[in-house]
């Protein structure tokens, strides 16, 4: 006779469980979320640059990087003339190459932009080489370039 009554009292005791689990959860999920939105302001200032430049490529937020892109562009398009009339047999220019090297160096590059800056100086200094540039090597790393940077030579990408 007993026996209705111990499953009712397990009845009882299991929804009971279950309720300390779900409001537990609840209360858990709360609070996750407050923590959250508290953080959610710090996250978009924290970006990583070179993700934030991937994602800004479209829109630039940043004049230095306008800048900079403006610059990589017109620099890019002077080594690849220069490289099409070193290619058509032309001796290279070496001043204009000069120019273009010490401009390199001289300029102040946006930290999402490090490689591509040192790919324009490896480009250059192996087109102005003493021993002559090798044109397969110029050709796969002005398409690198235009690859990675689709905003380099947004018609031509690169020599292909």
């Amino acid at each position: 006779m007993n026996r209705p009554f111990d499953w009712l009292k397990q009845y009882h005791i299991l929804i009971f469980i279950l309720t300390l689990v779900f409001g537990a959860s609840a209360v858990l999920i709360a609070f996750e979320r407050v923590r959250n939105q508290e953080a959610a302001p710090l996250v978009g200032k924290a970006r990583n640059p070179s993700t934030q430049a991937v994602q800004g490529e479209s829109i630039v937020r940043d004049q230095a990087v306008a800048d900079y892109q403006q610059y990589a562009g017109e620099t890019f398009n002077s080594i690849k003339s220069l490289i099409s009339s070193a290619r058509s047999g032309a001796k290279a220019d070496v001043i204009l190459g000069k120019q273009l090297e010490s401009s390199l160096l001289a300029a102040k590059v946006p930290l999402p932009y490090r490689e591509l800056h040192f790919g324009l100086l490896k480009i250059i200094r192996n087109l102005m080489a003493d021993a002559g540039p090798n044109f397969d090597f110029l050709q796969e790393q002005t398409r690198l370039l235009a690859d990675r940077f689709l905003w380099l030579s947004p018609i031509d990408s690169g020599g292909r």
